[in-house]
């Protein structure tokens, strides 16, 4: 039960010669929690790695420089902020007015660091800028869906660092400094509010009622009591009569923690506080009295505490009894120190979301600035073009055309070979001129993922329009009886 000073979680190391009696040997036992002396118990922020707190910044740079021209000289980069912040009245007009307004801010102030830090020119020590045009366009498509990615991350990389580093930290600390001065986290230092119920004589303050208010009210009871015949601190300490009233607080928690020596503090974790909690209880003394028990911590002839000699304890058993009593989590200060735990834990998730985000930004940063640096030298791939459908060329019809075929739908006439196909403009087609059908046409029968049958193949069976199928005077089709038996045969095998 020894003082430890911020930060520090394990017992007080005190030898027997500073021990008045048996009595303080016994309580040093949970010396764990966090005891008087404790000017502060200060918990610590982690810190977050990889920190990405300005790639966004970077990667918008990066965006606006291999943007075109065009786009970026709509920003005003000689204004100053906050003048160049505000959107220009004359964009207000523009079917995106909303979308940039939002955005805008963010924009030209990459455009204003680009401009400043003479990003893509050749005076940057980096990044001098991508003078192929196919180049340019090519890392700006890359850069642009990366800065995209990124700004969903750091938003959630913000929020997670941010818990991590500042608001549970905050809630951790205030937790530990109610376990200790009392209060609800923003007391500082002993007081006979919070960390004492008043002033009233020992009975009174170090009642059962008021037994676990606060770490240091617990002690300054144990070591002041009603009379001054008993101590049960460590010698260089001297014993204040409280039985009239509480007195000198402030004087008596100084002249207490100074009889403790300083060791090395072990960090704020949930484990030591489970083991500084579990420390405690071990120490408290139970006895049975009639269907309850009395559970106290400190010295007693029975099982009373009224501050006198023999019987000067803190009397625990209301947070014991049967049926309604919580036990030990239901003493206030180690509810906080619970709470900071719990706190302790959710600090520790944060900060390793925070690093997961961190992981996947770092991974878009480093891939624009590879592409941006392939791309300044010319040594991005350039992509093959794409191809759909039949292969279309405008050097030859011919060479479109090998097998005498009509593409039947085009965009235009341009694919239509006028020496072997009629085209439609109305309605967009290319057909075989007589005589031309397509050679492969007859091997098709419409079914299913197939294209719909052209030329006389389109009559399928039905012999009478195939004989009628004329231009004027001119027969296009002409019935063959081993095409009708080939066409019949693999309409079977496509039923089978």
């Amino acid at each position: 039960m020894c003082p430890m000073l911020s930060q520090s979680w394990q017992p007080c190391s005190d030898t027997k010669q500073r021990l008045r009696n048996s009595r303080w040997q016994r309580k040093r036992a949970w010396g764990n929690v966090p005891p008087p002396g404790a000017s502060s118990i200060t918990s610590t922020s982690n810190k977050i790695e990889p920190d990405k707190g300005n790639t966004l910044q970077m990667l918008e740079e990066l965006n606006l420089s291999t943007s075109d021209d065009k786009w970026k000289a709509i920003f005003n980069t000689v204004l100053e902020a906050p003048a160049g912040e505000q959107m220009p009245k004359e964009h207000d007009a523009s079917p995106h007015a909303e979308q940039w307004r939002k955005a805008w801010k963010s924009w030209w102030t990459a455009a204003k660091s680009a401009s400043k830090n003479k990003l893509g020119t050749k005076e940057h020590g980096k990044y001098k800028g991508i003078q192929d045009e196919y180049q340019r366009q090519a890392a700006h498509a890359v850069i642009e869906q990366a800065t995209t990615q990124a700004q969903a991350l750091q938003a959630e990389y913000n929020i997670a660092k941010t818990q991590a580093t500042e608001t549970l930290p905050q809630q951790i600390q205030s937790e530990l400094n109610a376990a200790l001065y009392g209060g609800t986290g923003n007391v500082k230092a002993v007081d006979t509010t919070n960390t004492l119920k008043g002033t009233a004589g020992w009975t009174t303050t170090c009642s059962a009622e008021n037994a676990g208010t606060s770490i240091a009210g617990d002690f300054l009871c144990l070591c002041n009591g009603a009379d001054g015949g008993n101590n049960n601190c460590p010698g260089g300490y001297t014993q204040a009569d409280w039985s009239a009233g509480v007195s000198q607080t402030a004087t008596k928690w100084a002249a207490l923690t100074a009889t403790c020596p300083t060791e090395e503090k072990p960090e704020v974790t949930p484990e030591n506080i489970a083991a500084a909690i579990h420390a405690f209880a071990s120490t408290l003394q139970r006895k049975t009295n009639g269907a309850q028990t009395k559970v106290r911590l400190g010295e007693s002839s029975d099982h009373s505490c009224d501050g006198t000699s023999s019987k000067l304890c803190i009397d625990c058993s209301n947070h014991f009894v049967k049926a309604t009593g919580a036990g030990i989590k239901g003493i206030t200060w180690v509810k906080h120190l619970y709470t900071a735990s719990s706190k302790l834990k959710e600090q520790a998730e944060a900060a390793q979301r925070a690093a997961t985000i961190g992981q996947q930004i770092a991974s878009l940063e480093t891939q624009a600035d590879l592409v941006y640096r392939l791309a300044s030298q010319n040594l991005l791939q350039k992509a093959a073009p794409a191809v759909i459908g039949q292969q279309k060329s405008t050097t030859s019809y011919g060479e479109n055309n090998k097998n005498n075929q009509c593409p039947i739908k085009n965009s235009t006439a341009a694919d239509c070979p006028p020496d072997l196909c009629n085209y439609n403009t109305q309605t967009q087609e290319c057909k075989p001129k007589p005589g031309k059908e397509n050679s492969e046409a007859g091997t098709s029968d419409g079914g299913a993922g197939g294209a719909a049958p052209a030329g006389c193949a389109r009559h399928g069976n039905d012999k009478t329009a195939c004989e009628n199928d004329k231009t004027e005077d001119k027969q296009n089709c002409a019935w063959r009886r081993e095409k009708r038996v080939h066409l019949i045969k693999k309409r079977n095998v496509l039923k089978r």
